[in-house]
């Protein structure tokens, strides 16, 4: 290559850089230059939108099963700020959106403890009415009880008798289940409480001014403590399916329904106070589900 070719070559490349050099110097401007708080405002109105919405979403069922009708009345009263706030958003006025969203938090977050508190409720008034029949069968029926020695018995066709109670055989092989499950349940419950009684998490409820991160953060511990609440109260229900698994034969003659099938709305081994929170724990509303079953019929 010829020295004109290669003062050539390097006369270009050098340009090249100059305008890549040039290029970046403009785009910095222009960013510089536009409003930064206009663009971080429309990214925070979009993050809370999406928040909120799904949030929304998870009280509502909580809403529907447990709330009285103050709280359902504030609970529309936020749906329809969020739907005020989510307009603006769409319009893209984001900044007003922004401030929108805020409140739609600020209203929702006293909604959301009192929830929180029934929750924590529910969960004690569920697994403390367990407890007493839970541990007569976890002490009664253990290996080195006489009772136990009962189901060991054969049966005498003669006098056609047994050694055991029909319906407390099955509590011989499912006590450590019940064992299981009131331990669970007890140790989701405590985990909540711990949750609730968070000493950051206070700190942040007691606060007169709330940054967006501190409402986010207090509300995203609520829909934690709700879940590990739902679990908690989980573990009751299978406790009363157990104690109550002699109805299941009549439950699917009655109904005409498979084992897979027992909702709820239909499930007898669950007593009737307590019927809401098994549906809440499949995400579903009882009332709801009484009325597809009365329309069904």
């Amino acid at each position: 290559m010829t020295i004109e070719k290669k003062t050539a070559r390097v006369t270009i490349m050098n340009k090249n850089k100059k305008f890549v050099l040039i290029l970046n110097i403009f785009l910095l401007y222009c960013f510089f230059i536009t409003p930064a708080f206009s663009i971080s405002t429309a990214v925070k109105a979009e993050m809370d939108y999406k928040l909120l919405l799904k949030q929304l979403r998870f009280s509502t069922i909580a809403i529907e099963n447990f709330a009285n009708a103050e709280q359902k009345k504030k609970f529309d009263e936020i749906k329809t700020l969020f739907r005020d706030a989510s307009a603006e958003h769409y319009g893209q006025r984001y900044e007003i959106a922004f401030n929108k969203f805020n409140k739609v938090k600020e209203d929702l977050l006293p909604l959301l403890d009192e929830l929180t508190l029934i929750y924590l409720k529910r969960s004690r008034d569920i697994l403390d009415s367990t407890a007493k029949q839970a541990f007569d069968i976890i002490i009664k029926y253990s290996n080195d009880t006489p009772f136990a020695k009962n189901f060991k018995y054969p049966f005498d066709p003669i006098e056609n008798r047994k050694g055991y109670d029909e319906k407390e055989y099955h509590f011989y092989y499912d006590r450590s289940k019940i064992e299981n499950f009131l331990n669970n349940g007890y140790q989701n419950l405590a985990q909540a409480n711990i949750l609730y009684n968070n000493a950051d998490f206070i700190y942040l409820k007691s606060q007169k001014k709330k940054n967006r991160e501190d409402l986010n953060s207090i509300l995203k511990q609520y829909t934690e403590i709700i879940k590990v609440c739902r679990l908690a109260k989980m573990y009751g229900i299978e406790i009363y399916k157990i104690f109550n698994d002699d109805k299941t034969s009549e439950i699917l003659i009655k109904h005409r329904i498979s084992v897979k099938n027992i909702k709820p709305v239909f499930d007898d081994r669950i007593p009737d106070d307590y019927k809401p929170d098994a549906a809440d724990n499949e995400l579903t509303i009882l009332d709801d589900e009484k009325n597809l079953h009365l329309q069904k019929e």
